[in-house]
């Protein structure tokens, strides 16, 4: 099931030396039956979404999400979107570290920024997309 939601927000992101990202937002819709991602952007390749960083929607709108990850640091920005689709990207931020004894710098992008207005490739044993999951 497809939802078009692209409003939403990153109330709540911090990166810390140590690689530990939080996260909190939000997407202004619901569905319980589709799924949203988050997409990470390195380089110029692809986006990619796990599958174990699928979530559903919530069933009344704002659907709300708080995430802790592990995140691997490097010299090299990467951007995050929360995507509910292929194309649709609702919300994104970079993070930008320069190193041992740096701040980790995050900021918010534009969902049409060049970093990100590319394709999101899933990555998962199984083929789906982030509005079906696993149909």
């Amino acid at each position: 099931m497809t939802i078009p939601c692209s409003s939403g927000a990153i109330d709540q992101v911090a990166v810390t030396e140590a690689g530990v990202m939080t996260l909190e937002g939000h997407l202004d819709c619901a569905g319980p039956e589709a799924a949203f991602g988050y997409a990470r952007y390195d380089g110029y390749g692809d986006g990619t979404i796990r599958v174990a960083d699928l979530r559903s929607y919530g069933s009344s709108a704002p659907t709300l999400f708080a995430e802790v990850w592990q995140v691997g640091l490097s010299h090299e920005p990467f951007a995050v979107c929360v995507v509910t689709d292929y194309e649709v990207r609702a919300v994104c931020f970079t993070v930008a570290w320069d190193g041992p004894g740096t701040p980790v710098v995050v900021a918010s992008l534009a969902t049409d920024d060049p970093l990100v207005a590319r394709s999101i490739m899933f990555v998962s044993d199984r083929d789906g997309s982030p509005v079906c999951g696993f149909c």
